[in-house]
């Protein structure tokens, strides 16, 4: 009779897990699985509670809700956990000793959009899916804007162009004024008293709480209130959050992101210092880098630090950008400031919210409207307010564009057809000999570049000059993109192209 080797059992069984690993493959050896560990992930399912696929057995278990003591009742689908405790791969089981779970933001709804996967809140994006699971009301679609909710996910990071993925939502009629935010703050600026977390900025100048010493990269919970200048919220309380220290030989399995990262020997998983092993870096093929979606295994040292042994990628999503939100645009020299909220683009003016998003595209994360400065070129995009007004969703600091180029896409006036002039957001626009004009607004698969580069409208849609000014008339409520040079406030056109896209007209 042949002696069945568990050890051998649970190697291939992990081998087969990591198979489709796109950045490397190692397996978990040592002594963590009869000891402690850590899962962090999603809870799928119920039974005691399922992370990563690992069923734990909770009776015995302590329950820690926001930092607080709270009970198995209070665990939902899609809430994401750390559960701690002992647990065996090879039969897909654990007993939890310890399960924490705490909200990543709370706060009201600033937009949402069409199908509502989309919504922004506190300045930062989330996406929802038909994972995401919806609590307080019937479906996403049920959400309007002002409600406050709570939303679970994985870690947020310090890129701004990183919308949140969403695994739990839930609606909360009986909400506390004051937002919430938990995530490590980076670009700290102890004069300014102000920080970035996940892209949004806060200014601690009226806090009524701080931890001893703020440092980059301290994990923290924030209590904030919308500042009535806008570009940072304002925050009443700080409070730093300590993860729970792992002991040493514990086995580890994370289902999150990289929050920050130096090399690989110096980054954190979810708020957590690890580094590859020998084997995994000799074997890495894509570059690691923080915001990224990573599922870890491996085993902490004497230190706490994860020795990451298998390790899979998962490339994040571009930012999601309802339709709407950015069919107005303009670009050119940022010509007015007028505080607090309010700026002119190549004679456009745009309205700042607390939800306008600000994007320096030379890198610099630690940007905002204090940062702004009149003649530097940025390009605006946005939408019109049931007042009439340009509400800027995205404001980007554009550090490569040809200082004469002007770009507006918004809906147009015809003011002389027969001398081909028009407006364009209020701007006069006019023709010259080398203008070429493209009419495609029949195309279903037109698609918008992001904001910066000029549209490329295909050679078949060019038309002549009186036939584009016929469709201008045939079709009022479209969208006009014109580029060119400026000259004082006119834009000299190189391109119109009619777009497929129409919107309200402005009231």
């Amino acid at each position: 009779m042949i002696k069945t080797n568990k050890n051998l059992l649970w190697i291939i069984l992990l081998l087969q897990l990591f198979a489709c690993s796109s950045t490397g493959v190692g397996f978990i050896a040592g002594g963590g699985i009869d000891g402690t560990g850590l899962g962090s992930g999603s809870i799928s399912s119920f039974g005691s509670i399922f992370v990563n696929d690992i069923e734990y057995d909770t009776d015995n278990a302590e329950i820690f809700i926001n930092g607080e003591v709270g009970s198995i009742e209070q665990l939902k689908l899609g809430m994401y956990v750390d559960v701690f405790g002992p647990q065996d791969v090879a039969t897909a089981t654990g007993t939890a000793k310890r399960v924490e779970y705490r909200d990543i933001l709370r706060g009201p709804i600033k937009y949402i959009n069409e199908d509502a996967s989309f919504i922004r809140l506190l300045g930062l994006g989330v996406r929802l899916s038909d994972k995401t699971q919806i609590y307080g009301v019937e479906s996403a679609q049920a959400l309007k804007v002002g409600d406050v909710i709570r939303i679970s996910s994985s870690a947020l990071t310090a890129a701004p162009s990183s919308d949140v993925e969403v695994s739990f939502l839930e609606y909360l009629p009986q909400a506390p004024e004051q937002r919430l935010v938990i995530g490590a703050l980076v670009n700290l600026d102890t004069r300014a008293k102000t920080f970035f977390i996940g892209g949004q900025r806060f200014t601690y100048t009226q806090a009524s709480h701080l931890p001893t010493t703020l440092e980059n990269h301290m994990l923290v919970e924030v209590l904030a209130r919308t500042n009535p200048t806008p570009g940072a919220l304002l925050v009443d309380e700080i409070k730093e959050v300590v993860p729970t220290p792992l002991a040493a030989n514990s086995f580890v399995q994370i289902d999150g992101r990289i929050t920050r990262y130096q090399s690989i020997d110096d980054f954190d998983v979810q708020y957590r210092p690890a580094r590859l092993s020998a084997s995994l870096t000799a074997s890495l093929e894509k570059p690691l880098k923080e915001g990224i979606v990573v599922y870890i295994t491996g085993y902490s040292n004497d230190e706490g630090i994860i020795i990451i042994d298998s390790l899979k990628t998962s490339d994040i999503p571009p930012p999601l950008q309802d339709m709407n939100q950015s069919m107005l645009r303009t670009a050119g020299p940022l010509l007015h400031i007028n505080a607090p909220n309010k700026i002119n683009i190549f004679g456009v003016n745009g309205l700042l919210t607390d939800n306008t998003v600000y994007i320096d595209v030379g890198g610099n994360q630690n940007y905002g409207f204090a940062d702004l400065r009149t003649g530097a070129y940025h390009g605006m995009s946005g939408k019109f307010n049931p007042a009439g007004e340009f509400e800027i969703w995205a404001l980007h600091r554009l550090v490569f564009s040809p200082p004469e180029r002007r770009q507006l896409q918004g809906p147009f006036a015809v003011i002389d057809s027969a001398n081909q002039q028009l407006q364009v957001l209020g701007v006069d626009v006019i023709s010259a000999a080398e203008t070429t004009y493209f009419d495609v607004s029949a195309l279903n698969d037109f698609k918008l570049s992001p904001p910066g580069p000029p549209l490329l409208a295909p050679k078949e849609t060019e038309i002549n000059a009186a036939a584009f000014f016929n469709q201008l008339k045939a079709l009022p409520n479209h969208i006009l993109f014109a580029t060119g040079k400026g000259e004082g406030g006119t834009l000299v056109a190189k391109e119109l192209i009619l777009l497929p896209f129409k919107i309200p007209l402005k009231p």
